[in-house]
């Protein structure tokens, strides 16, 4: 999309029916079209807006996708997939970021166990981020969760669900 000297790129990831390159047994992909809305706190003034149709109809759709404000400089963009969950892993020279959704952890089912493996991290949490430099994890973001582990190595450890940011040996709950 392009607008004046703005330019940026929309990388639709999930699902799958979403992304073009990807051969499926079916033709029905999401498309991206123009609607009609009104202008914030002006009950008559209409203004264009763009809305994301998912192909047919579903009880639950997850949708992952990248906006690329410099698509001229673009990272490396892969879909992940696990058990239970999907992900992304954005790379640019020696750095990379995985980022996870816990499909079990999602707020759908209460009262179940969200505990899942995401790049072999153990977590309960919605979101798992963990970036890596020259192959060594150095950063870990963890949303709406109440520990991450690894073998016997704990980054978070919580009796509530809780936003945790690990990097330079120390962690941040918030």
């Amino acid at each position: 999309m392009t607008k004046g000297s703005a330019d940026i790129a929309i990388r639709p990831l999930f699902p799958e029916r979403f992304a073009e390159g990807f051969e499926h047994d079916f033709p029905e992909r999401v498309r991206l079209v123009e609607k009609q809305g009104l202008v914030d706190h002006a009950q008559n003034a209409p203004v264009p807006y763009y809305a994301i149709v998912p192909p047919g109809e579903a009880r639950v759709m997850k949708f992952v996708t990248a906006i690329l404000l410099n698509p001229g400089d673009a990272p490396e963009i892969e879909r992940l997939e696990a058990v239970n969950a999907i992900g992304v892993r954005i790379t640019r020279g020696t750095k990379s970021t995985e980022v996870w959704l816990n499909l079990l952890a999602d707020g759908r089912m209460r009262h179940r166990n969200s505990n899942n493996t995401l790049a072999g991290w153990d977590t309960d949490a919605c979101l798992l981020a963990v970036t890596s430099e020259n192959g060594k994890p150095v950063r870990f973001f963890c949303a709406n969760g109440s520990y991450l582990r690894k073998g016997d190595e704990l980054l978070v450890d919580s009796l509530k669900k809780v936003f945790a940011v690990h990097a330079d040996g120390k962690t941040t709950i918030y």
